[in-house]
């Protein structure tokens, strides 16, 4: 093969490689609202818990040191409705141009239960009590472009609302990872080449 077919090929294989480098998750939000504390309800607007503002209304939190475990073995977590509708907030706001996702474990504290799921202005889904004595778990995806800070809003009135626990947000991170430039790749190419020619010159060299 001639050395400006090796060269190209070489350089053709090496901008491909780059090109399609795998995007990673960069972790926005990891909410698990702690183990161990005790009870606390009708928790006002205003009042900060781990990464959510407490955004209307007024929320519980509660779990495994109370008389309100209704998830056992999960620790503490949220649920949406004091003694009226709540909703959560997150502190920050976030941008994903290039998407992102959500997941979150949910359940209830009685029935009928609803929520809604916020990302800025884009609903991202609506939550509705589910059955059984475990969490139920939810993702969503989120679009490129969207931006604003995630909410939670209790959409029931009355003392139990959705639960929520294990709240993770991720954004999808292209990497920025620099392609060689063309030049110094074909530099290396030709020293490489260069290389192998003297090493078999002196193999060939050693055999006389």
């Amino acid at each position: 093969m001639k050395l400006r077919s090796i060269m190209t090929s070489a350089f053709g294989v090496a901008v491909l490689s780059q090109l399609a480098a795998p995007a990673s998750a960069v972790s926005l939000i990891n909410e698990d609202f702690g183990t161990g504390l005790a009870d606390s309800f009708n928790i006002s607007t205003g009042t900060t818990i781990g990464a959510f503002d407490v955004s209307a209304g007024n929320i519980d939190l509660i779990g495994n040191n109370g008389g309100f475990d209704l998830y056992p073995g999960n620790g503490n977590y949220i649920d949406l409705n004091g003694n009226t509708t709540g909703a959560i907030t997150s502190t920050g706001s976030f941008t994903f141009a290039n998407g992102g996702i959500l997941s979150f474990d949910y359940g209830t504290n009685g029935a009928p239960t609803s929520a809604n799921v916020f990302l800025g202005t884009t609903l991202l889904g609506a939550l509705t009590n589910p059955s059984g004595a475990a969490f139920s778990n939810q993702s969503y995806s989120i679009a490129s472009g969207t931006t604003g800070a995630l909410s939670f809003v209790s959409t029931n009135s009355g003392f139990g609302g959705i639960v929520l626990d294990n709240i993770l947000l991720s954004s999808t991170d292209v990497p920025a990872t620099a392609v060689p430039e063309p030049f110094t790749m074909i530099g290396t190419l030709i020293g490489g080449t260069a290389a192998i020619r003297l090493r078999k010159k002196l193999k060939v060299d050693s055999n006389v």
